[in-house]
């Protein structure tokens, strides 16, 4: 076997080489060959065409990716004093929830329902509230 690589190694490699040089001559003539520049413009306006009806497929959908992400909660406030903190975390129209965690290691979750809780609110958790509020101004 070492003798047959030995004496038409070169030639195999040499045919190997060739044959894919051949392919990828074919390749390229299959690819660009024969286009005509009608046809070629053609499929640029149907492709241009696709992107026009595209865009205003995305132009209709986009009242309901605005009502989608109004509900995502979006904003968040933190105060941390000492080991107490207050996250709120809300969307676009104040709803959401106040996490806190008083020094006496208290943990109380509220519901928000347009920027308002249902209970009265400490310090901590007002200047939270705050914070995400100005954070959702910030955005807007």
């Amino acid at each position: 076997m070492t003798e047959f690589w030995t004496n038409y190694g070169f030639y195999l490699w040499g045919f190997t080489t060739l044959l894919v040089l051949v392919c990828l001559g074919w390749l390229a003539w299959l690819t660009f060959a024969g286009q005509d520049n009608a046809e070629t413009h053609a499929a640029d306006m149907a492709h241009f065409v696709d992107i026009e009806e595209r865009l205003n497929e995305l132009a209709e959908a986009t009242p309901f990716m605005q009502a989608t992400l109004g509900r995502a909660l979006q904003f968040y406030g933190l105060e941390q004093v000492e080991q107490a903190f207050a996250l709120a975390v809300v969307n676009a129209r104040g709803d959401g929830f106040l996490f806190s965690r008083t020094t006496s290691s208290e943990v109380v979750m509220l519901p928000l329902s347009n920027w308002q809780a249902q209970s009265v609110l400490t310090v901590e958790q007002n200047i939270a509230l705050e914070k995400a509020r100005t954070q959702r101004n910030g955005r807007t």
